[in-house]
């Protein structure tokens, strides 16, 4: 199934980085509390776990929109908060090549 996802990306020394966004496939319809792996792309891509992100997050809603032919489900995952700026970039930039998500980062 595939699903539309959202979720922000924070950093503890500045603040809100930046937003990741794109569509995802799932075995079955997610619900509220299910969490989504990040941690198996199909390229090979790996992440350094010492940056802080564990590669799993949380649904904490979901979007049903009323009228759409297509029927695509809206995700918002739970936040990520990282160290430093350089740990962001690196975790965007690992969801951009792994499963082809799109970062929109908020400065540079």
């Amino acid at each position: 199934m595939k699903v539309s996802i959202d979720f922000s990306v924070y950093t503890q020394a500045d603040g809100a980085f930046g937003s990741v966004s794109g569509e995802i496939d799932t075995l079955t319809p997610p619900q509220i509390g299910d969490s989504i792996s990040f941690l198996f792309p199909q390229g090979g891509q790996t992440i350094e776990p010492s940056i802080g992100f564990n590669g799993i997050l949380k649904i904490i809603d979901r979007v049903i929109a009323a009228n759409r032919d297509d029927q695509k489900l809206m995700l918002t995952l739970s936040d990520i908060t990282l160290a430093t700026k350089s740990d962001a970039i690196k975790v965007t930039e690992y969801l951009e090549a792994a499963f082809d998500l799109f970062a929109v980062i908020y400065a540079e």
